[in-house]
């Protein structure tokens, strides 16, 4: 603020008070009466630490005239932001067990894992690849909000996955981003991965004590029309620098992002 008068005061008034921040941030104080080389009072205060002060500026045997300093922050209105951080990877995904469903009925699975992109699909209806920023020719194709990934498909379908977190501490909070991508025709059908699902749980469950669950296993995804995903891959379009890697290790250090909520 400049040029702040303060009238009908004594002696000699009116009195002149200018405030401006200075390049240290400091708020720089100059009353005067007629001329800046007169100023009774010039003072730089410090304002960074959002501290409260009183400062006298003239005394005269009527009183005092005094400023008060209150520092306040004015609150923000919330943006929609866009995720361009490549260097620190707060445009990469985080897959901590985050579940893929289908139609909000069928569960088909879930990934782990730490990247800026992710190819999955249903088999015999589509293959999906996304990202929370435009790779390739990639054009939007769904919402991320709150941890929560959604796709439309063909025919009014919808594919979520859940516990999706954003950069290498896997925050759930944010949104609505726009997901971009690619949806093509599954060359996969239903009936061929159902059977290579069933051989998984075969290698996975067929010797005990787990083996006692296997052929109530594979009735499960025998009867369910949408037995799995598609084989998925996360990945990454270029290596990641140092310190991202320091913070979340490699694929392959057994490091998992999502470690904050």
């Amino acid at each position: 603020m400049k040029n702040e008068y303060i009238d009908h005061l004594k002696p000699g008034g009116p009195w002149n008070l200018e405030m401006f921040l200075n390049e240290e941030n400091q708020l720089h104080l100059l009353f005067y009466l007629k001329q800046k080389d007169d100023a009774l009072l010039d003072q730089k205060i410090d304002v960074s630490q959002l501290a409260m002060s009183s400062h006298v500026l003239y005394d005269f045997t009527e009183g005092q005239i005094r400023l008060n300093v209150v520092p306040k922050l004015k609150a923000a209105q919330p943006e929609a932001i866009e995720l361009t951080a490549d260097n620190f990877g707060l445009n990469h995904m985080c897959f901590n067990r985050s579940a893929v469903i289908y139609n909000e009925t069928y569960y088909l699975g879930d990934y782990t894992g730490f990247g800026e992109r992710l190819k999955t699909g249903v088999p015999g209806l589509n293959n999906v690849e996304l990202s929370l920023k435009p790779l390739k020719d990639w054009q939007p194709i769904g919402t991320y909000y709150k941890g929560t990934i959604h796709v439309g498909l063909e025919g009014d379908h919808l594919l979520k996955i859940l516990r999706v977190g954003i950069g290498p501490s896997g925050f759930e909070n944010g949104g609505p981003f726009i997901v971009y991508g690619k949806i093509t025709p599954a060359k996969k059908t239903q009936e061929k991965a159902s059977e290579d699902a069933i051989e998984r749980l075969k290698r996975t469950h067929g010797k005990p004590p787990w083996n006692q669950y296997l052929d109530q296993l594979i009735q499960t995804k025998q009867e369910s029309p949408y037995a799995t995903t598609s084989a998925g891959t996360i990945g990454s379009n270029y290596r990641p620098p140092i310190h991202l890697l320091n913070a979340i290790g490699t694929p392959t250090s057994g490091h998992k992002c999502g470690s904050l909520r």
